[in-house]
């Protein structure tokens, strides 16, 4: 079953909020970061840190410094500093987490969000410290350990959006398929314009062939978010299910312009320069997608394509 987990994982995201008032020097930092302006960035940072060290969103932001540098190991020695100035702040560790997670190291990222939980005192701030580490357990493929978190979460507040679409997600890899369309449809009693739940029933349907109907899910994912790259390739894979080559291509394509490292996408793309019998095109796209990590997150199917496709 080719299920795409992270239709839902957008959920493990920092809890430092910045405003974007005139003259707020975060905002200012976030704007330098989003034009490459990493010098410029880098300077306001380390004013920010000389005047409070302990200044947590400055600490992240000259984190994303780094990661925008594309210096990965000066950002984790960063968070390895970090440590020393902010040993208790459970919101240092979740940012670490997220950090984590995008080198696809969850071990590390569940530690860390196991540490959170211990050290907050609010129940609320705890459940959603839990969700974001049942979202790592996902993508580490821990599917049960992750329900099992996810449940706990759900008794805490069974109105959660987060918690409940992640749990339409989970059902459906612990062999409690029936229980899919149950939270997902409470989703969107709760929150009609919330478009990943669509995007999971989308998937649903998907993964017991009823790509018609997946299609209209997916349609609905991308009128309610149109730059969203995961409706895009989702219903890429259903238009090549149904023998619509062309508008496969073309979704994915627009996929992967918004989200070129995306793994799922090139073995989705993968999939049909196969149907179009360009074994080249497709083998180039089956190892992207390994570089950037598929195994990790999806499983072993990578491996037998690029076996049956690619190795002479």
């Amino acid at each position: 079953m080719h299920r795409l987990i992270s239709t839902i994982l957008l959920l493990l995201f920092t809890s430092l909020l910045i405003a974007q008032e005139k003259d707020n020097p975060y905002a200012e930092i976030v704007l330098d970061l989003k034009k490459n302006n990493f010098k410029k960035a880098r300077l306001k940072v380390d004013q920010l840190l000389e005047k409070n060290p302990k200044d947590l969103t400055a600490f992240i932001l000259k984190n994303n410094i780094y990661i925008g540098q594309k210096d990965i190991q000066a950002a984790k020695d960063h968070f390895e500093e970090g440590l020393a100035i902010f040993p208790r702040d459970p919101d240092f560790y979740n940012e670490r987490a997220r950090f984590y997670k995008t080198l696809l190291e969850f071990d590390h990222a569940i530690r860390d969000l196991s540490r959170a939980m211990e050290l907050c005192e609010a129940d609320s701030l705890k459940n959603f410290y839990r969700v974001n580490r049942a979202v790592a357990k996902i993508e580490k493929r821990d599917f049960q350990e992750a329900y099992e978190d996810l449940m706990v979460a759900y008794a805490y507040d069974s109105t959660n959006i987060i918690t409940l679409t992640n749990l339409g997600a989970v059902v459906d890899e612990i062999g409690r398929e029936e229980e899919t369309f149950f939270y997902l449809e409470k989703v969107i009693e709760l929150k009609p314009d919330f478009a990943p739940a669509y995007g999971n029933i989308g998937f649903r349907y998907q993964t017991i062939g009823k790509h018609e109907k997946a299609i209209g899910y997916f349609d609905k994912v991308l009128e309610l978010s149109p730059d969203d790259p995961l409706g895009y390739n989702n219903r890429s894979y259903s238009k090549m299910m149904l023998g619509d080559l062309k508008g496969a291509m073309k979704d994915v394509q627009k996929s992967l312009e918004i989200y070129p490292t995306n793994a799922y996408a090139y073995r989705n793309r993968a999939l049909i320069y196969l149907e179009m019998d360009k074994n080249d095109k497709a083998c180039e796209d089956l190892l992207r997608a390994e570089e950037l990590g598929f195994a990790t997150m999806y499983g072993d199917e990578l491996k037998l394509l690029i076996f049956k496709n690619c190795l002479e």
